[in-house]
């Protein structure tokens, strides 16, 4: 989801900058309040979750919604529900969903890497 302003700006962001949030999967995530990346387009690496490792691990995404694939040809209901999935950030790792869009938390360094990697939390 992407604003042309942003409201609460921090360091050297201002209004006028804008702001998105974003998030693996579906907009229905961001929409009904998920945890998001708050991130300044014009302030790419000035990131307030990754400021601080507790505030990072705290505030990490963890599910996702996605299509169920499975269920394409059922016959079609007005429900928003319908053929959504609630998975697990977990689930997008198993299948390499997130091998350019995600970092690892490094649980022996205690540091945030760039990349996917085994082992630690996505």
């Amino acid at each position: 989801m992407l604003r042309s302003i942003n409201y609460y700006p921090i360091g050297d962001e201002t209004a006028e900058d804008g702001i998105a949030s974003l998030a693996l999967g579906l907009g229905k995530y961001i929409v009904d309040g998920g945890q998001t990346l708050r991130v300044s387009p014009y302030h790419p690496n000035q990131v307030l979750q990754t400021s601080e490792m507790d505030i990072a691990l705290k505030e990490t995404q963890t599910q996702f919604y996605a299509l169920d694939m499975e269920h394409v040809g059922d016959d079609f209901k007005v429900d928003d529900g319908f053929n959504i999935l609630k998975l697990k950030v977990k689930e997008a790792d198993k299948d390499n969903s997130l091998q350019y869009i995600a970092s690892t938390y490094d649980p022996y360094d205690q540091v945030i890497r760039e990349g996917v990697y085994e082992g630690g939390r996505k």
